[in-house]
């Protein structure tokens, strides 16, 4: 947890980001991602979904209501996109971006 989640959940806050206002399965998106793409790694990717939502930093979407695009976006927009995703296994993993969302979406309370 330490080398990834909070790592991450810092960098968040740095950038106005804060986890504690958000939804539960909010915090393991966080992990997953910061897992994949390294904690330091996540300010920039969750700050890309936030642009793909049509806001230009986090202090728009830093409220649990946003929750449901912002995980849209991370999965569907930033984690597919070709920046975040290359090589031969970018159709499989595209795959389980997408799995992944609809679990997550599915678990949004």
């Amino acid at each position: 947890k330490s080398k990834f989640y909070d790592i991450a959940v810092k960098s968040l806050v740095i950038n106005n980001f804060h986890i504690e206002k958000h939804a539960e399965i909010l915090k393991d998106v966080v992990w997953s991602r910061a897992v994949q793409y390294g904690p330091y790694r996540i300010s920039k990717m969750f700050l890309e979904a936030c642009k793909y939502m049509g806001y230009q930093n986090f202090s728009y979407i830093d409220d649990r209501k946003f929750d449901k695009d912002l995980i849209k976006a991370i999965y569907l927009q930033v984690c597919s996109s070709y920046e975040w995703n290359r090589g031969v296994y970018r159709d499989s993993l595209n795959q389980r971006f997408k799995a992944e969302c609809q679990d997550a979406l599915g678990r949004l309370v």
